[in-house]
């Protein structure tokens, strides 16, 4: 069984580098990376690059990582400000050798008397994103999607 952890709990607190090398020697055999809050390293000309480097780092350790998660936030932020950046996500979490993206659904209102404007909205989003991650060879998971029960 290869079991792992979520980065967050460390990265948030020494920053992305220190946290997975905490992380590698607390003993962990994989690891599910979360994009940070300042994601600047997973965008743009370098960021894969920057994740071939993170990923040759924990192969050198006997580490993989197995999984990612990307940023999820309140409707207007996440919208404004992580959606845009999806793709780029999706293609940071392939470089890292990540087999699976869980990528939140859109969630506008309270989920329960919006179920069919929530489908229509998530259709549209998923479908949007499902080229780019046939083409990076990464899987998009889905979690988390209905915040509570009538």
């Amino acid at each position: 069984m290869l079991y792992s952890v979520n980065t967050s709990v460390a990265t948030d607190k020494v920053g992305l580098e220190r946290g997975i090398e905490l992380l590698i020697d607390a003993g962990f055999p994989a690891l599910d990376h979360t994009v940070m809050p300042d994601f600047s390293y997973a965008i743009g000309k370098d960021a894969l690059a920057y994740a071939k480097k993170l990923k040759d780092y924990a192969a050198s350790r006997g580490v993989v990582f197995n999984q990612a998660h990307a940023p999820f936030a309140v409707y207007d932020y996440f919208m404004e400000h992580h959606v845009p950046h999806m793709p780029e996500f999706i293609r940071f979490a392939a470089a890292l050798g990540a087999k699976n993206i869980i990528i939140h659904p859109v969630m506008k209102y309270r989920h329960y008397g919006h179920e069919e404007e929530h489908f229509e909205m998530n259709m549209e989003f998923y479908s949007s994103l499902a080229s780019v991650a046939r083409d990076s060879g990464i899987k998009i998971a889905i979690e988390n999607m209905w915040n509570n029960h009538p």
